[in-house]
């Protein structure tokens, strides 16, 4: 197993943890208040102190998404595969207690559909920046060799 993993690409180990880490701060993020207050954390597990630094992260890990994709295909499934699981995590969690029908409801509907369209657009944008930032690089590796 360590064989095969030390095989994978840097570009790839680094795109499986952005993925991780926003499906998991996404998932944080659906979690109702109520619950975290009941685990004893009111303001969930998150401290105050971070709270504008995840509110960023929300937009940088999907472009960083992106920009690690090769393909523009790759980059939009991968940057909203997380929205994708957790909604549906969050779907059939939810179901007993609210319904089956509360993602499709108008006003729900409407932030995941929101959600999901942000975060195909961030993964896009990320794809289109990736040339101009491995231009960037290639000149600064150039400059560093002189």
């Amino acid at each position: 197993m360590s064989v095969r993993i030390s095989r994978l690409s840097p570009r790839l180990v680094t795109l499986a943890i952005v993925v991780t880490v926003q499906c998991i701060l996404l998932l944080i993020a659906l979690v109702p208040p109520s619950i975290w207050a009941d685990h004893g954390m009111p303001n969930g597990p998150i401290p105050t102190e971070m709270a504008p630094v995840v509110a960023g992260l929300f937009y940088v890990l999907p472009s960083v998404t992106g920009m690690l994709a090769r393909r523009w295909q790759v980059a939009i499934l991968l940057a909203t595969l997380p929205a994708w699981l957790d909604l549906g995590i969050f779907a059939i969690a939810a179901a007993s207690r609210i319904g089956p029908y509360y993602l499709v409801l108008e006003p729900h509907a409407v932030s995941t559909v929101g959600t999901l369209e942000l975060f195909a657009a961030l993964g896009a944008l990320g794809w289109l920046a990736r040339p101009f930032i491995i231009g960037a690089y290639a000149r600064l590796r150039r400059v560093a060799a002189r």
